[in-house]
């Protein structure tokens, strides 16, 4: 069976860390709708153009543009094997067209919630920074006593990620998405795991919940 699973949580849970690491241990892609969107806006595509103005007008992607442009991402040879999502679907609206998008292959998709308490999901955001050499996130144990990242490079911190941001970042998430985690917990499609503890303990725990051969 292929391997499809939808992570989910509060910003600041390690979604995107987690997820990177399922993608590179079992060969497939990690995929959301931002990354979908960045990829058309790069390649100039149609869509690309057409959400581009759209997003810096402020406005979401329409829905309907978003679940098209997915569902052709999905069918793409590297996705043959299965896929991880992250940051998508991004209410229960997105999550119950996605369902009937997929048809069949809806029933063999699992949603994986990794919880944190919203103070710690908060003091993980407001301490990462972002080396503006290399591109790589640092949380703030990886930082050196020099204040830069490993490569040399200069720190700082993404404006979504100050104090003020994050906490309206965590408003919208409980108010918009976190209700997709009961959509899926109604047919018994969810798992949920601590997210509290290192990068090594938090993947094992995710093994453990998505119920794959770890060989």
């Amino acid at each position: 069976m292929a391997l499809r699973f939808v992570l989910l949580g509060p910003p600041g849970s390690g979604k995107s860390t987690q997820g990177t690491r399922i993608s590179a241990k079992f060969g497939v892609p990690l995929l959301g709708s931002g990354d979908l969107i960045r990829r058309h806006i790069a390649r100039g595509t149609e869509f690309g153009k057409k959400v581009e103005a759209q997003i810096a007008a402020g406005n979401f992607a329409p829905d309907a543009d978003i679940l098209y442009w997915m569902k052709r991402r999905l069918e793409e040879p590297d996705a043959a094997a299965g896929w991880v999502l992250d940051g998508f679907p991004r209410d229960v609206s997105q999550a119950w067209s996605f369902d009937q998008e997929l048809g069949v292959m809806a029933h063999e998709m699992r949603a994986i919630e990794i919880r944190l308490r919203s103070r710690r999901a908060e003091a993980r955001l407001i301490g990462r920074r972002i080396c503006g050499e290399c591109g790589r996130t640092l949380k703030p144990g990886d930082i050196g006593d020099d204040g830069l990242c490993g490569c040399g490079g200069a720190l700082t911190r993404r404006p979504d990620d100050e104090g003020e941001a994050v906490r309206r970042r965590m408003a919208i998430y409980r108010s918009i998405t976190a209700p997709v985690v009961d959509y899926y917990a109604q047919d018994s499609r969810l798992a949920s795991i601590d997210g509290d503890g290192t990068e090594d303990e938090v993947f094992e725990r995710l093994l453990r919940a998505m119920d794959v051969d770890r060989s």
